[in-house]
């Protein structure tokens, strides 16, 4: 047995020892890198602007690294920590905030992929993902028994004016850990694997909605994303693993801050 097939061997056993139970976990242990380091994974890297950090860093197929998520906690009732600020090559630059407000000044309460930082998850088998639900046996977090909504609003982030409004989405969050996952590439095979299904909708209780299953490794960050549109099934799964390590640094910008965010 090669040393290699003994390492995958060993998570095995470790990832059976864990399932079918309840594990109390920190967020931060797996959306934040546990330090910085020299050479990046996709996912995340440790970076704090202020009280905000930044979740992905991500290369196009050109080699091109660009900001994925900026995350932070709200500083009040529901104390909910999620992605305040994001970016995608379709929109720019986007941020989020309640229905009717400005990002700057009143940051979305229920923002995307939004959880409490501390929380007693079930274990279950990465058999147990769903690309068109959450994965049975998923906690639904207690603020979501009712469908939540935020404003997605275009902004500048050399000057911080807001454009214009890009559209209001509602939904529901999930958290699980699974026992194990093989994110494959430079991050592996990987134990208590911490998960997220965020349902949205432009219209609740109408149908038609868009899954998408985060997958984060303790102390590496994200390392899978999975999105479904029952609005759309012709264009199937989408499945992207973030797993291999940039080939050096990546320089930060300045992003402008956010008000009402918590230290945590």
């Amino acid at each position: 047995m090669n040393q290699r097939t003994r390492a995958r061997l060993v998570i095995a056993l470790q990832a059976v020892a864990v399932s079918a139970c309840d594990l109390k976990i920190d967020v931060r242990d797996y959306i934040t890198q546990s330090g910085l380091h020299t050479n990046l994974f996709h996912s995340i890297s440790g970076y704090r602007n202020g009280l905000e950090w930044l979740s992905g860093i991500r290369t196009e197929p050109s080699g091109t690294a660009f900001i994925s998520d900026f995350v932070s906690r709200q500083n009040g009732p529901p104390y909910l920590f999620g992605v305040r600020k994001s970016y995608d090559t379709m929109d720019g630059w986007r941020c989020f905030a309640d229905p009717g407000a400005a990002c700057l000044t009143q940051p979305a309460a229920y923002p995307p992929q939004a959880v409490p930082l501390v929380m007693e998850l079930p274990v279950l088998s990465a058999s147990a993902l769903r690309a068109d639900s959450a994965p049975p046996g998923a906690t639904l977090i207690p603020e979501y028994q009712s469908w939540r909504a935020f404003d997605v609003h275009q902004f500048d982030p050399a000057t911080c004016a807001e454009g214009p409004l890009i559209g209001t989405i509602w939904h529901k969050v999930y958290a699980f850990l699974l026992d194990s996952y093989d994110f494959k590439g430079d991050l592996g095979l990987q134990i208590v694997v911490f998960g997220i299904t965020e349902v949205e909708t432009d219209n609740p209780g109408v149908g038609g909605e868009r899954f998408e299953t985060y997958l984060y490794a303790r102390g590496w960050g994200r390392g899978m994303e999975q999105g479904y549109d029952t609005r759309n099934p012709s264009a199937g799964v989408s499945l992207t693993l973030w797993n291999l390590r940039l080939a050096g640094g990546y320089s930060v910008p300045e992003v402008c801050p956010l008000a009402n965010l918590g230290a945590w």
